[in-house]
């Protein structure tokens, strides 16, 4: 307790008391916005697969298996934006029929090596 001090002491002595805190603030503030420059610096990354399916050609861009299955067990994919979309335009490919087997392989236009640890 700081009663026994004057009152202008321990008015300012409370002041001292309450400083510190401010120092935890400015390390806070500091290490946020640290932070932030970390995640806000540029990332290079490089890209080895992309499909959008914005257009029929997906269809040849992409191997549907033929010997893996049966035909009557393979189901048929469907080229759809599906039945709740933002962009009517924005389509993907959906399986289009329940208890069917479903298949698709594409080709990497360049090749990766994923054994360099990284």
């Amino acid at each position: 307790s700081l009663s026994h001090l004057p009152p202008s002491i321990a008015s300012q002595s409370r002041l001292l008391l309450i400083r510190p805190r401010t120092g935890k603030k400015r390390k806070m503030k500091f290490s946020a916005l640290a932070a932030l420059a970390l995640t806000a610096a540029p990332a290079a990354a490089e890209v080895y697969f992309k499909e959008q399916f914005n257009d029929d050609g997906w269809a040849d861009r992409w191997t549907i298996p033929s010997d893996w299955k049966s035909k009557s067990e393979m189901g048929e994919w469907k080229h759809t934006a599906g039945e709740w979309y933002g962009d009517e335009a924005d389509k993907g490919i959906q399986t289009s029929e329940d208890a069917r087997f479903y298949g698709a392989s594409a080709k990497l236009e360049k090749t990766f090596n994923s054994s360099d640890g990284k």
